[in-house]
């Protein structure tokens, strides 16, 4: 029963994690948004050196954002400064390539750089390929102290969708995804084991799933300022992510997200750039309104520690191997992460 923090990389976040350690929790996931947040490896970097025990990875390094053989070295390298503390989150990306105002990588590419990455953190030869013209490529000093690829890097694989689940299975050692429906969370990583190829089906298939979680303190309810102020920017995430990938017409839209869509529509060109202001860190004003108690109960588990353990062990039966707590306001607030530790995570552990 492994739980971990995904949370904006900030380059001093290794603070926050030696705490988090000290606390029991088993990994932390940074996400990585080059245009939003720090760079991810230096702060996992200074992670790897300050902690002993907890789980490092990307909470996902995107495709096409650095080039896979970049991906791979950089993973290999924090391997080096904490052996076997390492795994590499992957995926298509939302928020990295969006906040760019470029849209998701392609499955084909997605594919394909993960298969680049998978076989050069085996220590294998490579394809690579840049526009039209293909090579082979190799991590050459793997024995000399630049990098480290044993104990192997998993790599876990970002999906929803149904082609993109089988890609996760067919070519990564895990799946990272949303556990905010366990039932929806149970169909997706039967799609993603059913795409394992037969030669690995015995080989460990991590599945890590995010959830948004707040217990509440005495007298707290979902419309309470703390729960508000600490799942807000999760909330309007959510929303952005919705409208993203809406591909129905407007008028299909829900009342929520039609509103939505008309104080997104308010803002000034180019819009991404001021889209993702405030992104997992805060809350915009103009986007505050959004933050109802209905949008916490339908996409977090917000209660009191019985009915977030319940919650929680719903989605271990849908498959989850580790929960992931989504950020609580900027990520670097600790006093939610010490009540649920208290009240949720000991007792779940029998300690």
């Amino acid at each position: 029963m492994r739980f971990a923090v995904a949370a904006p990389c900030y380059i001093d976040f290794y603070r926050q994690a030696i705490e988090l350690e000290r606390l029991g929790f088993d990994g932390v996931w940074l996400f990585d948004s080059p245009m939003v947040h720090s760079d991810v490896y230096a702060a996992l970097a200074l992670i790897a050196v300050n902690t002993e025990r907890i789980r490092i990875a990307p909470g996902v390094a995107v495709a096409r954002n650095r080039i896979a053989p970049v991906t791979a070295h950089s993973i290999a390298t924090i391997n080096q400064l904490a052996p076997g503390r390492v795994a590499l989150g992957f995926s298509t990306g939302n928020t990295a390539r969006r906040a760019m105002g470029m849209p998701p990588v392609g499955l084909r590419e997605f594919r394909d750089e993960a298969i680049t990455i998978r076989a050069l953190l085996r220590g294998e030869n490579a394809p690579y390929r840049e526009g039209e013209r293909e090579s082979i490529v190799r991590l050459v000093h793997q024995h000399h102290g630049f990098i480290r690829l044993e104990p192997r890097i998993p790599l876990i694989m970002g999906a929803t969708a149904p082609k993109s689940l089988a890609i996760a299975g067919e070519v990564g050692d895990g799946l990272i995804t949303s556990g905010a429906s366990p039932e929806i969370l149970k169909s997706w990583v039967e799609i993603a084991r059913a795409a394992i190829p037969p030669e690995r089906r015995s080989a460990p298939f991590h599945i890590a799933a995010m959830v948004g979680v707040y217990v509440t303190a005495s007298g707290e309810t979902a419309d309470s300022p703390g729960p508000r102020e600490a799942l807000g920017p999760w909330i309007i995430a959510h929303l952005r992510l919705r409208l993203d990938t809406f591909k129905g017409p407007a008028d299909a839209m829900d009342p929520v997200l039609a509103e939505f869509a008309r104080e997104v529509a308010k803002l000034p060109a180019p819009k991404h750039l001021r889209l993702y202001e405030n992104y997992q860190i805060g809350i915009g004003e103009n986007f505050r309104r959004f933050v109802t108690p209905e949008a916490i109960n339908a996409t977090c588990l917000c209660g009191p520690p019985d009915f977030v353990a319940a919650g929680i062990r719903k989605v271990f039966a849908a498959g989850a191997d580790e929960v992931i707590l989504r950020p609580h306001a900027d990520g670097r607030t600790l006093t939610n992460y010490r009540r649920f530790v208290e009240t949720v995570m000991r007792p779940m552990r029998g300690s």
